[in-house]
């Protein structure tokens, strides 16, 4: 059995840079549609014991249960947020790229993924990150795990993160989760079966 990780539109990636940071706020993130699979209750639990660190989150993405919706501002509401989060709302691959690009950090607390593509275009902006939910099949310079999900341990590694030097290698990225690099392995199993 052979397994083919997600790839993303590198030549539209490519081309794209980080913008820098103009404050001290320290700009958090993530993207994708928003359920309670992607961790967001835990985030929020994890954010709301950062109060010491300045910074504002966005989750560039929105809701397909509007339960689950209401559920979630009024964690926020509660949790006296609302100036630190924000969401976005569904938006274009297009937008979702012009918002990662002002991202300091992707912070994506999944409980179970297979291979987020959302994590992979935030790598290849350059943008550490911080993840669960699943592993890539190799190491990846600027990738670090959640050790769980209790907001504890959210909240510390999140401070831990933030406050640490982490290198983004882009061209790993590019190399190996372009779309034709996917398609080559895919012909690679396809001629293997002859």
């Amino acid at each position: 059995i052979s397994v083919i990780e997600s790839g993303v539109p590198i030549d539209k990636l490519e081309g794209l840079q980080r913008i820098p940071r103009k404050s001290a706020i320290l700009r958090l993130g993530c993207s994708g549609v928003i359920s309670d699979r992607k961790g967001i209750l835990e985030l929020l639990d994890g954010l709301s014991l950062l109060a010491d660190l300045d910074y504002n989150f966005i989750w560039i993405g929105g809701f397909r249960d509007k339960e689950f919706e209401a559920k979630v501002y009024e964690k926020i509401k509660n949790y006296g947020m609302l100036e630190k989060i924000n969401i976005t709302g569904m938006v274009s691959n297009t937008e979702v790229f012009d918002y990662l690009t002002h991202l300091d950090y992707f912070i994506f607390p999944s409980k179970y993924e297979g291979l987020p593509k959302s994590v992979i275009e935030a790598l290849a902006l350059g943008i550490p990150s911080l993840v669960s939910g699943f592993v890539f099949s190799n190491q990846i310079e600027g990738v670090e795990y959640f050790e769980n999900l209790e907001k504890e341990t959210i909240a510390e590694q999140i401070k831990l993160f933030t406050t640490s030097q982490h290198v983004v290698n882009r061209d790993q990225i590019f190399k190996q989760f372009s779309w034709q690099s996917r398609a080559e392995l895919i012909e690679n199993i396809y001629n293997n079966l002859k």
